[in-house]
């Protein structure tokens, strides 16, 4: 098997073996399968961020399936899952409450200008992530935020690597998740992982009224589909013409 491509199903040319985390909405194509799996499995693999739990799902696009994401890799499964695998990922929601709960404590009194809304906690144990955004309510803080006594001590507490990871608006909607105005889920936090630039000019070549609070989505920013149907449009001026 050529383990510089992500297995692929058999039965299925178009379809590939990939593993869905509950932390990212997407499916991320295995790069080494070395034991055998099936749809649904609850495997132990090993990323580019450490050990961690996800299911065994399939991806439909082919050419999408042999690029590595930004965000995660999935470099070989480890194992199935055994029962103390799944007990101990279905604590990890738990602990990452306490966690959180323990940080908003802990920076009532350092101070620090920052909103967390947001803890990962790997699967192995060897990592919290948290994601925070600058207050923007707060107009005299510093250029420059010093995360770096409340890290020390949080780490001391949970005998673990602590990650700080900042966040803008889009950000945020990208790692919550939801619904857009057109009823589907948030391009952000599915497909278009990348994001995209969006202007409000966009907005004027598409011939829509400049409104900004409709043409926002639940970040606050323009919505993204501003950007990539803005070709269709230009297209069809040219046609037009």
């Amino acid at each position: 098997m050529n383990h510089d491509k992500p297995a692929h199903v058999e039965s299925e040319g178009t379809l590939y073996f990939g593993v869905k985390f509950r932390t990212f909405d997407a499916v991320y194509p295995i790069y080494q399968l070395t034991i055998p799996v099936k749809l649904n499995d609850k495997v132990v693999v090993e990323t580019d961020r450490g050990v961690e739990l996800g299911g065994v799902a399939l991806r439909k696009d082919v050419h999408d399936a042999r690029k590595p994401h930004r965000d995660l890799k999935v470099n070989r499964v480890i194992r199935i899952a055994t029962d103390e695998d799944i007990t101990k990922y279905q604590n990890l929601e738990m602990d990452e409450q306490n966690f959180f709960i323990e940080c908003v404590k802990k920076n009532l009194e350092y101070k620090i200008p920052v909103k967390f809304f947001k803890v990962e906690k790997l699967f192995d144990s060897s990592r919290y992530i948290i994601y925070y955004k600058k207050d923007d309510d707060d107009k005299k803080q510093p250029r420059k935020i010093n995360l770096q006594p409340l890290i020390h001590e949080l780490g001391q507490e949970f005998h673990s690597k602590i990650e700080m990871r900042e966040v803008g608006n889009r950000g945020e909607a990208k790692l919550f998740g939801g619904v857009g105005g057109c009823g589907k889920t948030l391009c952000c936090s599915g497909w278009n992982k990348k994001g995209s630039s969006v202007t409000v000019k966009m907005a004027k070549e598409q011939g829509l009224a400049i409104n900004i609070p409709k043409l926002s989505g639940c970040c606050g920013r323009l919505i993204c589909c501003l950007a990539y149907e803005r070709e269709n449009y230009q297209d069809g001026r040219f046609i037009k013409s």
